[in-house]
């Protein structure tokens, strides 16, 4: 029991230290890339982190993210109505850190033994499902059941990581609005919008 307890909480521990700068790291990004002020992007985020953490969940955060980039970061509505419905889709930054992580120190904890190119294949074959993981809270683990089969991991390890996944679930959340938020600003700097009043087809012609 002891021994579970230390694994499960250096991963706790291990995971949201990690999530967490990844997060930060997106901050400079968006400011430099994005041409949004760092102050007002941070408090933006900020703002957003309520419902990341209450909810869990990317899909709940869609509404509140779309009015702040709107709104406070002034985002044309046309590239935040598209950029940030296609992020949470399918742009799930914070997750294959947990994901990764977790079948690490369960494969520990179980006594299988992944040697450095298995781990190389996990962590690519994690990060490739995290595409197709629903925007519900802690969806990822149960997407991921496939890939712990294919390394030797017992499946019921995932029982193991849901049991403690509120934790860095509320972590994975914030890092994907926050990364959300970037991609989008990135995008309303460099991809020029038609004239207003334009059509699709006039303003896909060069002048």
């Amino acid at each position: 029991g002891l021994h579970v307890a230390t694994t499960l909480g250096a991963f706790l521990a291990s995971a949201c230290a990690l999530i967490v700068l990844a997060t930060v790291l997106c901050w400079p990004v968006a400011s430099a890339l994005g041409g949004v002020p760092l102050g007002r992007f941070v408090r933006t985020c900020v703002g957003l982190y309520g419902v990341a953490v209450g909810t869990r969940s990317s899909l709940a955060c869609l509404p509140p993210m779309l009015d702040a980039a709107e709104r406070r970061l002034g985002i044309p509505a046309e590239v935040a109505g598209l950029a940030l419905p296609l992020g949470v889709s399918v742009f799930k930054y914070g997750a294959p850190i947990a994901r990764i992580l977790g079948a690490w120190f369960v494969a520990r904890l179980y006594g299988v033994h992944l040697d450095t190119g298995a781990l190389v294949a996990m962590a690519a074959a994690l990060s490739a499902l995290s595409l197709y993981t629903p925007g519900v809270p802690s969806g990822g683990l149960l997407v991921g059941a496939p890939v712990f089969d294919a390394f030797g991991i017992p499946p019921a390890a995932i029982g193991l990581l849901i049991a403690v996944d509120i934790v860095p679930d509320m972590f994975i959340t914030m890092a994907n609005v926050t990364a959300d938020l970037t991609v989008t600003a990135v995008v309303a700097r460099h991809v020029p919008l038609a004239p207003s009043g334009a059509s699709a087809t006039t303003a896909a012609v060069p002048t």
